[in-house]
C-alpha cells in the first residue's frame, strides 16, 4: 500500500516537470509535439503544443491507447519472464562448467 502512494506522488511531481520540459522545447524549438503519459493507474495524462493535442484526439481512440497500454504490459512481463529463464540458464552453465569460466 505504501509503495503505491509512493509511486503515485512520485507520478504526479514527475509528470508535472515531463510536461514542463515539453512546453519548453516546443517553445525553443518551435515544434508541435504530443506527451501522453499513462499513471500508475492507468488514467491518461497529455500535453500538447499549440492545436496539435486538439487534432490528435480527434484521430486517436482512447480504447486503442488502453489496448496498445495492455500489449506494451504484456510484453514487458514477457520480457522479464525472458531475461530470469536466461539468467538461470547462465548460472546452470556457470555451475556445471565452473572450470572453464572466468568470472
Amino acid at each position: 500500500m505504501r509503495n503505491e502512494i509512493n509511486l503515485r506522488v512520485k507520478f504526479l511531481k514527475c509528470h508535472t516537470r515531463v510536461f514542463k520540459k515539453a512546453s519548453e522545447l516546443a517553445i525553443l524549438c518551435g515544434v508541435d509535439l504530443i506527451v501522453i503519459m499513462f499513471s500508475p493507474s492507468n488514467r491518461v495524462f497529455s500535453f500538447g503544443s499549440s492545436n496539435y493535442l486538439n487534432e490528435a484526439y480527434s484521430t486517436l481512440d482512447e480504447g486503442e491507447l488502453y489496448a496498445h497500454l495492455n500489449y506494451l504490459t504484456n510484453q514487458i512481463t514477457i520480457d522479464k519472464k525472458c531475461i530470469k529463464d536466461l539468467n538461470y540458464l547462465l548460472k546452470v552453465i556457470k555451475d556445471q562448467f565452473w572450470w572453464g569460466y572466468t568470472y
